[in-house]
This record gives structure tokens, C-alpha cells and sequence, in this order.
């Protein structure tokens, strides 16, 4: 665990941001919602069907 949390922040440190990218995407702010509200949505979702089942 601590091997791939090491990992992790060692690719942090060494990215570079790069500037040539297209603005549409990295700076649409409903796109970044969508993609940091829906994994969340079906992690609970996930979540309460497993509960369920178990009950």
C-alpha cells in the first residue's frame, strides 16, 4: 500500500501541465462536475445495492 501511495505522489511531483491542450475541454466547468459527480453517484449507488443485498 504505501509502495503504490509513494508511486503515486512521485508521478505527482514529476507531471508537467502542458498548455497546448484544447480550452473546451479543460476548462469546461460542467464537464469537470459530471466527471467528479457521477463516479461519486455510482460509488453510492454501488454502495447501497450492496447493503441491500446483505440485509
Amino acid at each position: 500500500m504505501a509502495l503504490a501511495e509513494a508511486a503515486i505522489i512521485a508521478a505527482a511531483l514529476r507531471m508537467r501541465v502542458r498548455t497546448d491542450y484544447a480550452r473546451s475541454v479543460a476548462g469546461s466547468r460542467a464537464a469537470e462536475v459530471v466527471w467528479t459527480i457521477l463516479p461519486a453517484g455510482l460509488i453510492a449507488l454501488l454502495a447501497v445495492v450492496s447493503w441491500r443485498a446483505l440485509q
